[in-house]
């Protein structure tokens, strides 16, 4: 079986990492895998984490630059396995995502989604089930249209967190590459997905569908991602979040990787609607004098109606806004 490096990126969470490391061994046992810990901490915590690695033969490597980006990104020369994936110590995923890694490794590229849960409202991480997967495949356009509002998939939101896919490891550099000429237009690109770190995730997942004709889909969900108020989404607030996530698709847009053009008129008055969503929003953070990014977002919009492939449909913004609804009712029936 190949193997697969798991990138860990961790800071001062040493209990988060024990708990992580203990639990999914269990949930490994059927893959050929090996961890790689990236780890920011104090000298305190360092030892610790050090002391964790080496007692489960795990790769340590010491991040140099600090932000959450540059630990991924130092990890990038250290893989050595084929296929590779990231992997965060406060998530946990289900004992069935061995089913969707291996699709992958047998050259069936192969996701899963998960949903947003606080992994300690039942007293234990541990106590958290997951069932039986079933796998499906779906062209990659039905795929990649999900995430651009016409998500027929039947599941209620797409994935972002790379924890629920793995790839080819020489990817990174291509992954790496893509966001810094993306991130070299403007300093608030800089800012949301550099330092900031929203959106990177996901232009991994939108870039691996472009790159496999056909996709295969796990259901119900594979992961759980701990929604406490320490976690990394609370603390950025779901503002930057939707914006940097916004930026990510934009990104393809921009770029042109759709050859198609009725996808890319989709995805251009998805990134349309969208974005006038997030315009409305900032400028009234901006009348409350709370923080916001009006501005950059209008220069960003300016940006995205200049492009030779702008063509704007109130029908299609419709069209997107009703699948929106529908996959909100079916999420509560």
């Amino acid at each position: 079986m190949k193997k697969i490096t798991f990138i860990l990126p961790t800071k001062n969470r040493v209990s988060n990492l024990k708990k992580f490391v203990s639990h999914h061994k269990k949930v490994f046992r059927n893959l050929n895998y090996t961890f790689l810990v990236v780890d920011g901490s104090n000298n305190n915590n360092y030892k610790q984490i050090k002391k964790i690695c080496y007692a489960n033969k795990f790769t340590l490597l010491k991040q140099k630059k600090k932000g959450f980006m540059n630990a991924c990104f130092e990890s990038i020369d250290k893989v050595k396995t084929e296929y590779c994936t990231f992997l965060y110590d406060d998530d946990l995923l289900s004992p069935e995502i061995y089913k969707v890694f291996n699709r992958t490794l047998n050259r069936k590229f192969s996701m899963g989604y998960g949903i947003v849960r606080d992994l300690y409202i039942n007293e234990s991480y541990i106590n958290n089930k997951f069932d039986k997967i079933k796998i499906s495949n779906y062209q990659n356009i039905q795929v990649l249209l999900a995430y651009f509002g016409y998500n027929q998939l039947k599941i209620p939101f797409m994935p972002v967190s790379p924890i629920c896919l793995i790839f080819k490891s020489k990817f990174l550099k291509k992954w790496k590459k893509y966001l810094f000429l993306f991130c070299k237009k403007s300093n608030f690109r800089k800012n949301i997905l550099l330092k900031q770190n929203i959106g990177p995730d996901l232009i991994i997942y939108l870039l691996q569908i472009l790159d496999h004709k056909t996709i295969f889909l796990s259901k119900p969900y594979i992961a759980i991602f701990n929604g406490h108020k320490n976690s990394m989404s609370t603390i950025l607030g779901k503002n930057k979040l939707q914006i940097g996530y916004w930026l990510a698709k934009k990104s393809i847009f921009e770029n042109e990787l759709v050859k198609n053009k009725i996808i890319m008129f989709k995805i251009y008055n998805f990134l349309y609607l969208s974005g006038s969503f997030l315009l409305i929003k900032n400028m009234v953070l901006k009348t409350l004098g709370k923080e916001n990014f009006f501005n950059d977002i209008c220069n960003e919009m300016k940006d995205l109606k200049s492009h030779k492939n702008a063509e704007f449909s109130l029908f299609e913004c419709i069209k997107v806004i009703l699948n929106k609804i529908i996959i909100r009712l079916n999420c509560y029936a």
